[in-house]
């Protein structure tokens, strides 16, 4: 009878099991991680497709990874199996086989999904660079030798801005025959942002010619409108013309309103009917009082007649019969909007074939007007030196017909300027520059900046200056990334004295350019610019321009700077 194992033996076959254990777990977990990372390669691979983003491809990309990383597990966790049996192993050497197989094809799959990619990316790459080239060929075309001339031959009198919307006068034939001549009026639309302290709104308008001919029109304009400001009632309905024209009398020193026997708008108060006529009774002479708000303004309505008063509620306002009194309460304000100010901006026309005419023009709303207008004498007699800051806007287009390249779409820059008023032998006039360009709301990879040549005060002194003409072309310089183009182009602009900054020079500037870089590129544009904080020189005031009360925005001096078009 043989003798059994020793507790030696024992012991060493136990621990001998616990490492077979061990080791065919690890195996087991291995074989666990490379099917999961299988699955999750699967699913990436077959999300990479023509229109599959890098991301998605990058994705898939470290899920192969992944898997060759977690086979690579499986081998070494195999091999470091001793106490495994062999036939176990083989087993688990087949599926490590199987799974490299899979991973050999989804290897592939995915090459191939990535040449088709590439592919693809190519021809839209491609079909985006003729389309570009197409447009900027068009726009270009569009801008022409001379958009500021289409506007009636003058960069701002084709253009009105009122609450009925952008009227556009345009003869781009430049031949004034009518024969191209658009007259059309464009809608206000949303907000286009804000340039500084310059706020833009989108007009556009479509018309229907038939034939499948749409023609639509578009335009971004900048103001410096300000929003509401509140006045006291007692000093503002002073003024006839600033009170509702159903008011017929107001008297500050009693605060009271005389309203019209009409139908007044914005009047509110409980006391007033919904619906139907509402009669207030008389009780002798005693009055019919209540309060409530006139025009937004609070206070007290009264009944004054010896008989009873009516009020007729309708839709668009209540009319009043019999006599009304309005006393409003002290200290009362009322929101006056502000309809006097400066814009610029830019206009493009399209047709059936794309873009057909761009522009920009600059212009004046309520009454900043040319009264007391500067002339030619009157600037250069001021003396000093002022600088100018401020935005532009408008339209850009690249068309390179050696490389088939081309781009267009809107910009927005900043402009600055320089103006000294004094007589031009002595150097007045004023120059500026426009740079820190956005194209299409992205900054360029290549550096912008156009130069405005000095120029002198209109000669003639007129507000708006006559058409441009051809006598002074090439008042621009475009450089890209500081090589310096041809001079071309032209620019003008209109100064205006609108608020009193403590001193006697303008504290306005708008315009607009045209410049060319060669035969590749064109802009056309419009600016707008407000006298700095600090300007490099003040002048003496001449006894013809007095100090002026500070106030808001009101009708300004102006006057006109032009650099005539090519």
């Amino acid at each position: 009878m043989s003798a059994g194992p020793t507790e030696a033996e024992k012991a060493e076959e136990m621990e001998r099991k616990g490492r077979e254990t061990s080791q065919r777990t690890a195996i087991r977990d291995a074989l666990t991680a490379a099917r999961a990372a299988m699955d999750r390669a699967v699913t990436a691979v077959a999300a990479v497709n023509d229109t599959a983003t890098d991301a998605q491809v990058t994705a898939a990309d470290t899920a192969i990874t992944n898997v060759t990383t977690a086979l690579n597990g499986v081998r070494t966790a195999i091999g470091a199996a001793a106490e495994v049996p062999e036939a176990e192993k083989t087993g688990y050497s087949g599926e490590h086989t199987s799974l490299s197989n899979q991973l050999r094809s989804l290897t592939d799959q995915l090459a191939t999904a990535k040449t088709s990619r590439d592919t693809a990316m190519d021809a839209a790459d491609e079909a985006k660079r003729k389309e570009m080239a197409a447009t900027g060929m068009a726009l270009k075309t569009a801008i022409g030798a001379a958009p500021l001339s289409y506007l009636s031959g003058d960069g701002s009198a084709g253009v009105s801005l009122a609450s009925a919307g952008l009227t556009v006068q345009a003869d781009p034939d430049l031949a004034n025959t009518g024969s191209t001549l658009i007259s059309v009026t464009l809608e206000e639309g949303d907000s286009a942002g804000s340039l500084g302290d310059w706020k833009g709104i989108h007009y556009a308008t479509e018309v229907d010619e038939g034939d499948d001919d749409m023609k639509v029109n578009t335009a971004v304009i900048y103001t410096n409108k300000d929003s509401a400001k509140s006045e006291p009632v007692e000093t503002y309905y002073v003024t006839v013309s600033n009170r509702p024209t159903q008011v017929s009398n107001y008297v500050p020193a009693t605060k009271t309103l005389t309203l019209d026997a009409a139908k007044h708008m914005k009047m509110e108060s409980s006391e007033f009917p919904t619906a139907g006529t509402k009669t207030y009774d008389k009780s002798g002479n005693d009055k019919a009082e209540f309060r409530g708000s006139y025009h937004g303004i609070a206070g007290t309505y009264f009944c004054t007649s010896t008989e009873a008063c009516t009020a007729t509620y309708a839709a668009d306002g209540i009319t009043l019969a019999g006599t009304w009194t309005f006393v409003h309460d002290p200290g009362a304000t009322v929101s006056v909007p502000s309809n006097d100010y400066l814009y610029f901006g830019w206009w493009l026309h399209k047709d059936k074939d794309g873009s057909k005419y761009a522009s920009a023009f600059y212009g004046t709303a309520g009454t900043v007007t040319s009264e007391n207008a500067y002339t030619t004498t009157t600037l250069e007699n001021l003396g000093g030196m002022a600088t100018y800051s401020g935005k532009a806007a408008g339209k850009f287009a690249i068309d390179n017909l050696l490389t088939g390249t081309g781009d267009a779409g809107h910009f927005t820059a900043d402009v600055k300027l320089t103006a000294k008023f004094d007589a031009a032998p002595s150097g007045g006039g004023i120059s500026g520059v426009i740079d820190n360009f956005y194209l299409n709301d992205v900054k360029p990879k290549d550096t912008w900046s156009v130069e405005l040549k000095n120029t002198s005060w209109d000669a003639n002194a007129n507000f708006p200056s006559a058409a441009f003409s051809t006598a002074n072309p090439d008042h621009t310089v475009w450089s890209i990334n500081g090589r310096k183009a041809e001079a071309s182009g032209s620019w003008k602009g209109t100064v205006y004295d609108l608020e009193d900054d403590g001193s006697n020079l303008p504290t306005m500037v708008t315009g607009s350019f045209h410049s060319e870089f060669g035969s590749t590129h064109s802009m056309v544009g419009a600016f707008g610019a407000e006298k700095d904080d600090r300007p490099l020189e003040l002048a003496a005031r001449p006894a013809s321009h007095s100090l002026k009360r500070p106030g808001p925005l009101r009708s300004g001096i102006c006057g006109q700077i032009q650099h005539p078009s090519p």
